[in-house]
């Protein structure tokens, strides 16, 4: 697998919501479930909420959202 440059999330990436969203408090774990955009790049993020099938929101900034691990730890970017 290619290596990521600078702090772009991809799909199925895991994430955690950095604000109050409608219906998703913050604090909530999530995937990526869709990336889009050139120059202004927005990401539809699947929450897991107590809603049955989860919660998805689009339309969401890098900066509502923190990139992390399977262990729920923030991921770092190197360089």
């Amino acid at each position: 697998m290619a290596k990521r440059s600078g702090n772009d999330l991809e799909v199925h990436d895991r994430v955690i919501s950095t604000v109050d969203l409608p219906g998703v408090p913050a604090g909530t774990a999530g995937i990526v479930i869709l990336r889009n955009g050139f120059t202004w790049t927005r990401y539809r993020v699947l929450f897991d909420t107590d809603a049955p099938n989860g919660t998805d929101v689009g339309s969401l900034e890098r900066s509502d959202l923190t990139h992390v691990d399977r262990k729920g730890r923030p991921v770092t970017v190197a360089g």
